[in-house]
């Protein structure tokens, strides 16, 4: 079970949202790692590939899990190519 820490040190359960927060930040880090690895072209199709899935999802009305495959991707796209200038 996911455990909010308070300012006074104690703990609570993570609410819905903040489980979902901490959901969707694994998943940004985790298409990230993967994004580093791949070689140019490849991270341009990956992109590509998220694209439609997000325009599949917003077609069937599924907003948010759109949003979130969109901000995935760029996240994930964006921290391949600070990687790549630092």
């Amino acid at each position: 079970e996911l455990q909010r820490k308070l300012p006074d040190g104690s703990h609570r359960p993570a609410n819905e949202a903040e489980v979902a927060a901490a959901d969707f930040q694994t998943k940004m880090k985790q298409a990230a790692e993967l994004v580093a690895m791949l070689p140019p072209q490849q991270k341009l199709q990956w992109a590509k590939h998220q694209r439609m899935e997000g325009n599949k999802l917003f077609a069937t009305g599924e907003y948010k899990d759109a949003m979130d495959v969109y901000l995935t991707c760029l996240v994930a796209m964006d921290q391949s190519s600070k990687e790549n200038d630092g």
